[in-house]
């Protein structure tokens, strides 16, 4: 399988899983003392694909996905609320 090919299996297995899930279900953490969370990881597969694709590969000078200056180097998972569950889940990956 491709490079590409396994990067669009990931992302159509991580979206699978969060179909039809609530936005609430989608930020629910297993563990109380985690940040993990299924809305987390669509997140942070965002922000990853946006980094490597655009900011290093292309060279672009843009921002990072998903910035806080509380919560550097982790922000897709600690501010991942029931309300960005929709904008995240429709975002394309690399925007």
């Amino acid at each position: 399988m491709s490079g590409s090919g396994w990067l669009g299996f990931q992302r159509a297995t991580l979206l699978h899983k969060c179909a039809g899930l609530t936005g609430e279900r989608l930020a629910e953490r297993p563990v109380a003392t985690s940040q993990l969370s299924l809305l987390g990881l669509v997140r942070h597969m965002a922000a990853n694909e946006r980094t490597w694709f655009r900011i290093r590969f292309a060279g672009e000078d843009i921002h990072d996905l998903y910035e806080s200056p509380v919560h550097r180097g982790g922000a897709e998972f600690a501010l991942a609320g029931p309300a960005t569950a929709e904008p995240a889940i429709r975002r394309p990956p690399a925007r």
